[in-house]
């Protein structure tokens, strides 16, 4: 009892020292309402502006195929991450505070069901780096990202395609969305996405670029 709570002690600490500017803009819109869904204990937040059954269905379709095929690896998934949530832009990503995975609706209804499931480990392989006390410092971002892609591998080896998923997840690895600008960038988008003004973004760039 005393270590499983030393550990969720530990996890808020690292949350609470490690958080990006971005963690109090997430924070907020996370109070928004959302219409809660689930696949086998896993939530799947969706906000409730618009119906997104479909969106919803793929997810879980997603899920299932890690468990058939990964079943050790479904495990996981469903201890280190304890939702996704779906977004009007965003992601994929781990945020740290929910201890969830971060996705837009557009790239779950677009993505092929096996591109998604294998996002989806890639996220998780974030998860647990985050828990054995590996954050994602500008330092170790290349090496945590062929960890995480390795994740993805495993369940491409597992599948008719595995040569082109193979590929495809290895050809991600050339470039490096990880850098500070590119993030940046990245966080750009997403706050235009969810209807942030354009006077926002240089006092964001100036706070993004100097954590």
């Amino acid at each position: 009892m005393r270590a499983a709570k030393a550990v969720r002690l530990g996890r808020f600490l690292r949350t609470v020292v490690t958080r990006s500017p971005a963690w109090l803009l997430r924070r907020i819109f996370l109070r928004s309402m959302f219409r809660k869904a689930s696949s086998n204990g896993i939530e799947i937040l969706t906000l409730n502006e618009t119906d997104r059954s479909d969106t919803v269905e793929q997810l879980r379709v997603a899920l299932t195929l890690i468990a058939e095929r990964l079943p050790r690896a479904y495990a996981r998934v469903s201890s280190e991450l304890r939702r996704i949530i779906v977004l009007p832009a965003g992601g994929p990503e781990f945020w740290e505070y929910p201890r969830a995975m971060v996705i837009s609706h557009s790239y779950v209804d677009a993505a092929p069901v096996e591109y998604l499931a294998m996002v989806i480990l890639h996220e998780c392989a974030h998860a647990r780096l985050w828990d054995l006390g590996f954050p994602y410092h500008p330092r170790v971002r290349p090496r945590i990202e062929r960890i995480c892609v390795s994740a993805e591998l495993r369940l491409a080896a597992t599948l008719p395609a595995a040569e082109v998923l193979s590929n495809f997840a290895l050809a991600n690895l050339e470039d490096p969305w990880w850098t500070t600008a590119r993030l940046a960038a990245r966080r750009r988008r997403e706050l235009t996405g969810w209807g942030a003004p354009a006077w926002l973004m240089p006092a964001y760039d100036w706070v993004f670029l100097r954590s």
